[in-house]
């Protein structure tokens, strides 16, 4: 939360009832972007393949050094959440990024942010101090998905208490049904697999074969292994690892390409 005396924008024009001081961030952030003086922080993210998120802010020099590292630190929260990231990477006023530093590591005050993104990316996050000059640009690629209509294709959706598969024939749905499950509850990974395959095969009966399979499930997806869902939160970290490779196992057994995305960007 951000105190709105030193957000340096208009009083809201509805105040909260609970809070008379809370202003919300956006307007904190669209003030720092109307000003006309201040260093700049620039935030870079590096994900899966190489790529890449950037965002430059601009720190009002009028603004208290508490205000503005809140600020800084939403904006790196929210960037770590809605883009993702193993590594971190931050340039500009030295007591801001070393402050940024200590809070998202491990031992840290955002101990469970950079804990989410070890287990999203296999690996420890790193936040690296730069100058400006070696910061990186944004690099992401689009990625096209969907549109093939072509062949006899499978597809589902993981959802918590049922998934759904249909069966899809040069275009034209064959067969379309929902499949009551209970994975939150079940330890053993062999059980999703077991019984979304199950289904699959139910919807492969009604075509002549499986020329590819597409799938959309919550959780966050990274290439093609699901590394964080609830869909596993009964599952104990040591098998976990076999709860990864779903996908991928679905894959080599049936001998086609298998894509898995996260349902919100299927959507999208």
């Amino acid at each position: 939360m951000i105190k709105k005396e030193h957000s340096r924008a208009a009083n809201p024009a509805i105040q909260a009832p609970l809070d008379f001081a809370f202003d919300p961030l956006i307007r904190v952030l669209k003030a720092a972007r109307e000003t006309s003086s201040g260093e700049r922080l620039a935030i870079a993210l590096e994900r899966e393949s190489g790529g890449m998120a950037r965002y430059d802010l601009t720190l009002p020099s009028d603004w208290p050094a508490e205000t503005v590292f809140r600020l800084a630190e939403r904006v790196v929260k929210f960037l770590l959440w809605s883009a993702g990231g193993w590594r971190l990477m931050l340039a500009g006023p030295d007591w801001l990024c070393r402050r940024l530093q200590c809070e998202y590591n491990e031992q840290g005050k955002r101990a469970f942010d950079a804990d989410l993104m070890k287990k999203v990316y296999n690996r420890s996050m790193t936040v690296e101090i730069l100058t400006l000059v070696k910061m990186p640009q944004a690099a992401d690629a689009a990625i096209a998905a969907g549109g093939h209509l072509d062949g006899y294709r499978l597809g589902f959706d993981l959802g918590a208490s049922d998934f759904k598969i249909c069966a899809v024939d040069h275009g034209k749905v064959v067969f379309s049904d929902e499949f009551p499950w209970d994975p939150k509850n079940q330890p053993d990974p062999e059980y999703h697999y077991g019984r979304l395959n199950e289904g699959l095969r139910k919807a492969a009966s009604f075509m002549p074969r499986v020329d590819a399979i597409g799938g959309s499930t919550a959780g966050v997806v990274v290439a093609n292994r699901i590394m964080v869902a609830s869909l596993f939160r009964a599952v104990p970290p040591g098998q976990y690892a076999q709860a990864h490779d779903l996908f991928n196992r679905l894959q080599q057994e049936w001998q086609v390409p298998v894509e898995v995305a996260n349902d919100g960007d299927v959507t999208a």
